[in-house]
């Protein structure tokens, strides 16, 4: 795992401690031409704030692929309430995998 990765992780699983919680949900949301920026919630009151400021849905992929998160829900359209809210999914951190 690539410096970066390891540091979105990191910053996820201390935010989500600091929730009590280990799960997280992932969306997009597409402001205009070329603009996508994405959001992490430990709930919708409760947004968690990385250093990273380009996280891609592939990071993610890449630690669900890792074993360091799981994929609990993928939202269909209808479940989003919000029309411009894209890709919404529910993640779990795997608390029984220990980082390098």
């Amino acid at each position: 795992m690539d410096e970066r990765r390891r540091q979105i992780l990191q910053e996820i699983k201390h935010q989500c401690q600091e929730y009590n919680s280990n799960e997280f949900e992932y969306y997009f949301e597409i402001w205009g031409l070329n603009w996508y920026p994405w959001q992490l919630e430990v709930s919708p009151e409760q947004t968690i704030q990385l250093s990273i400021n380009d996280l891609l849905t592939e990071d993610l992929q890449y630690l669900e692929d890792a074993g360091e998160i799981f994929l609990v829900k993928k939202y269909e359209p209808h479940e989003v309430a919000n029309e411009t809210e894209f890709g919404r999914k529910r993640y779990r951190i795997n608390n029984n995998k220990t980082t390098p």
